[in-house]
């Protein structure tokens, strides 16, 4: 499901953590493959969709993510965590 193991290990051990109490969504912007000049169309699809399912965090997994998600998460009162 995730093209990096570093993904996969991160989001499971969130829900290792959460377990079947919280409900988890992954979206992902994927630019390490994506072209960069698709990001903007993607960013505009996360966000709405982020719009739609309104979550209580947002859990950001690398630097592409919190550059391009970051403010627009915090403008909505979204808390913010970023993988280290």
């Amino acid at each position: 499901m995730f093209p990096h193991q570093w993904d996969a290990d991160y989001i499971a051990a969130i829900r290792s953590v959460l377990g079947k109490e919280h409900e988890i969504h992954v979206l992902a912007l994927d630019t390490k493959r994506l072209p960069k000049s698709q990001w903007p169309e993607k960013v505009a699809s996360i966000q709405q969709s982020v719009s739609e399912i309104q979550p209580d965090i947002a859990i950001l997994g690398d630097d592409n993510a919190f550059s391009l998600m970051a403010s627009n998460r915090v403008e909505r009162k979204i808390p913010v965590v970023s993988r280290p």
